[in-house]
């Protein structure tokens, strides 16, 4: 998929999705692309959702996960509160605990970056959020800023917060079956595999 036409969001340049089915004998992953997110013509979501075990976690997020964050930002802005971070923390933890009521999370997961462009105090944020390998990179003046950090169980900082919730890493995977050390459903690992973001904030 590739989109070009102006989004009212910001001056896009392009989107492009590309899947090679000779290479995977299933497509896993998922796109979300929502212009005018919450209501406000200027605010940009965008989400990269990449499955595993099945392509059914990830299909959820991408029609879910905007609305779940959507709804976070409506009771935290009624609030008078302006935490965005803890915001999309909360989204993506309610957002997995749907994820492992469907019958197929106990062997498929996801995991998932997200970007959020919004108008706060007349400047231009980008909020970007993930779990799992799932990066984003902001290029700006011709260099590379990661904006993300991966969550894989190969981590040290991973592999002990692992090991302190009880479970064991092998062969450099949680459990000795998952490479990445957070994710939305995997249920039958929830207890070590969590969906708790790391978040920033670029201006």
């Amino acid at each position: 998929m590739s989109i070009s036409e102006a989004l009212d969001c910001c001056a896009l340049v392009s989107i492009h999705e590309e899947m090679n089915p000779s290479k995977r004998r299933s497509m896993e992953d998922a796109l979300r692309v929502v212009d005018g997110f919450a209501g406000n013509a200027r605010h940009g979501f965008f989400g990269l959702y990449d499955g595993h075990g099945g392509r059914e976690i990830s299909a959820y997020l991408q029609e879910n996960l905007h609305v779940t964050l959507e709804n976070e930002l409506a009771h935290v802005d009624n609030a008078g509160r302006t935490d965005v971070a803890t915001c999309i923390s909360r989204a993506f933890i309610v957002a997995d605990m749907d994820c492992c009521e469907l019958p197929a999370a106990e062997n498929a997961g996801s995991t998932a970056a997200i970007a959020l462009l919004r108008d706060e105090d007349n400047h231009r944020v980008l909020y970007a959020a993930n779990v799992g390998d799932s990066r984003i990179v902001l290029c700006r003046n011709g260099t590379a800023e990661r904006l993300t950090q991966d969550h894989k169980a190969e981590l040290h900082s991973e592999a002990v917060r692992v090991c302190d919730s009880g479970g064991f890493v092998i062969h450099n995977r949680v459990s000795g079956v998952l490479a990445v050390s957070r994710s939305f459903g995997d249920s039958a690992l929830k207890k070590w595999v969590i969906a708790h973001p790391y978040t920033s904030k670029s201006m």
